[in-house]
């Protein structure tokens, strides 16, 4: 019990307290949000994502293990939460924002400060770099798959498509990987200028998810907002737990798959909802649930995962 209480308070404790400032902060001051998202798009998270593939230290081999598994999940969870949402005859938008309510994971806001406290120490460095790169991985399939299944609730066809292309992830990532497969050394104001902008996406993203709930209506007793969270808090580990013996991954890299599988649902099924008008407010009663109930499950998995993977 005190293990539990420990990693509940002391790893996602701090991730709750910013949004509960961000919803205090937006019940008071009526914050912009759709400004917000804007910035968070277009400047900070690029800086992220530029950094995660331009100093990124890990192995080919380790990197192709990352990639293989995240996206073998993701593909895994999409085509189950497709087919449930078939069998519940939902509408289209409302499919939509169901199936990134299942496969789309939180890897960044909450995944990366989680994971920088529960290996603070020797092993910090290894299991970052671990995180840094599904987050990559993940933040690419965001951003082409959740994408495009976000806009064709709203948008038809070509346009739908066409969306993936306007976000400026896409160019970053591919600049990152270019500029680091040449070696090429970025001059110092501009490594200082990415890194600084880089530190802003988690807070910014929290206060993000919290301005966003302060506006929307939770409907506790909406049965689909609890299947999406069943689906991203207890299948999603349980599949990535079979992944994982499947593909023959061991320790540290291991736990860290498993236990991210775990993540509530990404706040950019949010964001993604407000700038391409989808059904945001069932996105952010599935972050919102998803997000508060990982507290209790999240620290749950966290302790099987460390007493039984090795």
């Amino acid at each position: 019990m005190s293990n539990l209480l420990y990693i509940l308070t002391n790893i996602l404790l701090p991730l709750f307290i910013p949004v509960g400032l961000a919803f205090a902060l937006q019940k008071k001051f009526r914050l912009d949000v759709k400004s917000l998202v804007k910035v968070h798009i277009f400047v900070f998270l690029p800086s992220l994502m530029f950094k995660n593939v331009y100093f990124n230290t890990l192995s080919g081999q380790l990197i192709f293990q990352v990639v293989t598994f995240t996206v073998t999940l993701f593909l895994v969870l999409i085509l189950t939460s497709t087919l449930a949402a078939k069998v519940f005859s939902l509408e289209k938008s409302k499919e939509k924002a169901f199936v990134n309510g299942c496969s789309l994971m939180n890897q960044g806001n909450y995944g990366i400060p989680l994971i920088t406290l529960l290996y603070a120490g020797a092993n910090s460095e290894y299991a970052i770099s671990i995180q840094m790169t599904v987050l990559l991985t993940m933040s690419i399939l965001i951003n082409t798959i959740g994408l495009y299944n976000t806009s064709s609730g709203s948008y038809k066809g070509i346009d739908a498509f066409k969306n993936v292309f306007k976000m400026p992830l896409i160019y970053v990532i591919v600049l990152g990987f270019l500029l680091k497969s040449f070696s090429i050394e970025l001059w110092a104001p501009i490594t200082s200028t990415i890194l600084i902008l880089s530190q802003a996406v988690v807070p910014l993203a929290l206060f993000i998810l919290g301005a966003q709930l302060a506006e929307t209506e939770i409907k506790i007793t909406n049965p689909f907002v609890y299947v999406a969270n069943l689906f991203r808090l207890i299948i999603s580990p349980i599949i990535a737990f079979g992944l994982v013996k499947l593909f023959g991954i061991h320790g540290i890299l291991a736990q860290v798959l498993i236990i991210g599988a775990a993540f509530p649902t990404a706040i950019n099924s949010v964001i993604l909802s407000i700038e391409f008008k989808g059904d945001h407010h069932y996105a952010s009663q599935t972050v919102f649930t998803s997000t508060f109930l990982s507290s209790i499950t999240v620290t749950v998995i966290i302790s099987l995962v460390l007493k039984f993977i090795s």
